[in-house]
């Protein structure tokens, strides 16, 4: 027995926050130039992160990632200092013992670490994820990726492109209506197109008709 109450919400002993941060406004460092690397940083390249990677070598995905990019590449061994400034580090090389100097030091800096295939130094890990526009959406499931992955994959079936159409259409209403210092209108806005029968109708494909006759 867990010895929680009925609908108690808290979650485990050491269970997991989610929040979605914005790349534009990151510095992001990645020590180790391999596949992992590669996965970690590409929606921090995509997003218009400032990017560094201080490896020997790259492989050929994170190479082409960060090819025409303003990504900064440092082909070397890591070494002391080299966290800087860097708001976000992955340490991601072969070596543990490589990794945890990593993580020492930006722990040391107050930084957001993560450690590949070690939770236990991390201050974060990263989500399995999809994008629908600016809809995006992440599962992440305490340390069992490939179980992550497996509930993505299920959400990625059912979540199209047009929940991503919908989401672009009612984000740009909102932010028009309160430029404007119309909350009630964006209100009213939002208990119509974004109540409980939003998925029914995005799904029936009438979303678009309905944003229409709104506007």
């Amino acid at each position: 027995m867990s010895g929680r109450e009925p609908g108690d919400q808290r979650g485990e002993e050491g269970a997991s926050c989610m929040i979605a941060l914005h790349p534009h406004a990151l510095r992001v460092l990645a020590v180790g130039g391999g596949r992992v690397a590669a996965r970690k940083l590409a929606p921090y390249i995509a997003g218009g992160a400032q990017v560094r990677v201080i490896a020997p070598e790259l492989c050929d995905e994170l190479a082409g990632a960060v090819q025409g990019t303003s990504a900064r590449i440092e082909r070397r061994e890591y070494a002391d200092g080299d966290v800087g400034d860097a708001q976000i580090v992955f340490a991601a090389t072969g070596s543990r013992e490589i990794n945890m100097r990593v993580a020492a030091d930006a722990a040391a800096l107050h930084r957001l670490v993560n450690v590949a295939d070690d939770s236990a130094p991390s201050a974060f890990s990263t989500a399995a994820q999809i994008a629908r526009g600016p809809l995006v959406v992440g599962v992440y499931a305490g340390g069992a990726p490939d179980v992550a992955r497996r509930v993505r994959d299920a959400v990625a079936e059912r979540v199209g492109e047009e929940y991503g159409d919908a989401a672009r259409r009612l984000r740009d209403m909102r932010r028009e209506a309160l430029a404007s210092g119309d909350r009630e209108s964006w209100d009213r806005a939002r208990r119509e197109l974004a109540g409980a029968d939003f998925c029914a109708t995005v799904d029936a494909g009438t979303m678009p008709a309905r944003l229409a006759a709104w506007r």
